[in-house]
């Protein structure tokens, strides 16, 4: 922390980083990219046969100073012998913080004293000849049972020259890099990247505001149909997101046990339309009858680690 500077807590945020306090949790388990709280991705690692549980607690008022609500905790069940166990949040954009100086804060603690590495990698995305990722320097903390603040420095290195992807993937992705070879529980709480070298105090932002953020990339909405069906037809219904989203999401849909139709996984389609609507359709092919579905939508599109 040399050389850094805590500012007045009337300072205006410029957290660069999405639900930095872990408030926002609209999934109830764990996705196949690794998202459980929104925009924070889990993973346990390769190597043997790694696993973890990671989830969101309550913090006590006092515990920390500035009282964050909660805390995000990754405990390593099994060990990774290979590629590290990490926790990322993929920032849109490998133009972010390009060439400057940034600051990591955040705070930490550990079940037992363990190193925890923390760097950044640009990633150009995919599509046409995208160039290869560019990693910073691998900073390394101290943890130890005990809630610590950290505040880093890191140079983001200019893109250019470099040539981004096609694919509108291309990211700055903090990386919270965990031990190999052991089990442990690590927790984290107000995490904020700011440019400059200056670490200002945390800010909360509004729920209402923090989730339309969260938005951009998931969202979970409620539909519901009635209509009739005949033999060779077709019912459809539209799902136009709350908030616009960052890209066409995919849609999984899952029935609330409120249905009549589909009858059958071959006569439900799930079509993405231009505006990044979703349209579910249902090919009436089995039997002539009145059609109702009540069902959750999950709209995805989160960047997915590099």
């Amino acid at each position: 922390m040399t050389g850094l500077i805590r500012r007045a807590a009337t300072q205006r945020s410029n957290n660069l980083l999405i639900n930095g306090d872990f408030a926002i949790q609209q999934r109830s388990a764990a996705d196949a990219k690794g998202y459980l709280v929104d925009r924070w991705i889990s993973k346990p690692g390769t190597g043997g046969t790694p696993s973890l549980s990671i989830g969101r607690q309550n913090l006590s008022l006092g515990t920390i100073s500035g009282n964050p609500p909660f805390r995000y905790s990754h405990t390593q069940v099994a060990p990774a012998t290979a590629t590290q166990p990490r926790l990322l949040q993929l920032i849109e954009g490998v133009r972010t913080l390009a060439g400057q100086t940034a600051t990591l804060s955040f705070w930490a603690k550990a079940g037992s004293n363990h190193a925890l590495q923390v760097a950044f990698r640009q990633h150009f995305g995919t599509g046409g000849s995208p160039s290869a990722d560019v990693d910073t320097a691998v900073q390394t903390v101290a943890l130890s049972n005990t809630w610590q603040w950290f505040a880093l420095q890191f140079a983001i290195p200019s893109v250019a020259g470099k040539t981004i992807g096609s694919s509108g993937t291309d990211h700055l992705g903090l990386r919270f890099l965990m031990p190999l070879n052991t089990t442990f529980t690590i927790e984290f709480a107000d995490v904020r990247l700011e440019p400059g070298i200056i670490a200002n105090p945390f800010e909360r932002i509004p729920a209402a505001i923090e989730l339309q953020r969260c938005a951009w990339f998931y969202q979970i909405a409620e539909t519901s149909f009635l209509g009739a069906s005949v033999i060779g037809g077709r019912s459809r219904v539209a799902i136009i997101p709350s908030f616009p989203m960052r890209t066409t999401p995919t849609a999984l849909f899952v029935s609330n046990g409120q249905a009549s139709f589909p009858s059958s996984p071959s006569e439900s389609f799930i079509y993405l339309l231009p505006g990044n609507q979703v349209r579910l359709v249902d090919d009436r092919t089995a039997s002539a009858s009145n059609g109702y579905f009540s069902s959750m939508v999950y709209l995805d599109a989160e960047l997915a680690e590099s």
